[in-house]
């Protein structure tokens, strides 16, 4: 690489198939509160980055909002209704129910059904 462009810049690692590979370095947190923890991440990976680490990656993923009813269930199991229900319920109401499949020409396309944008957007 230096030979034919020395102006450029490599970088070269093992490749490794699988869920995950080692690490020349790791740090790991753990406590309560996933907001200190994550922020705890940040600060490790911008030490890492600063020292020339190459590759830094946290297994947090993106956060998502999280919705967690509060159900009574003396007032559920009087209606006949399970935490199952209710969690199906919720599941559908933003993210929608396949109810059946269209077919297009050599496609099949799925029918889902659910509320229009603007009332999936509010949890009300």
């Amino acid at each position: 690489m230096e030979g034919h462009y020395p102006d450029g810049r490599a970088k070269v690692w093992k490749f490794v198939l699988g869920s995950g590979g080692t690490s020349d370095i790791e740090a790991r947190f753990s406590g309560p509160d996933p907001v200190v923890l994550r922020r705890l991440a940040g600060q490790a990976k911008e030490v890492y980055a600063r020292e020339g680490a190459l590759g830094i990656q946290d297994d947090w993923g993106e956060m998502v909002k999280v919705v967690r009813p509060r159900i009574n269930e003396r007032n559920a199991r009087r209606a006949g209704l399970l935490q199952g229900d209710i969690s199906r319920a919720i599941a559908s109401h933003f993210d929608g129910s396949l109810i059946g499949v269209f077919r297009e020409g050599d496609e099949l396309r799925p029918i889902v059904l659910r509320p229009v944008a603007a009332e999936r957007s509010r949890i009300e």
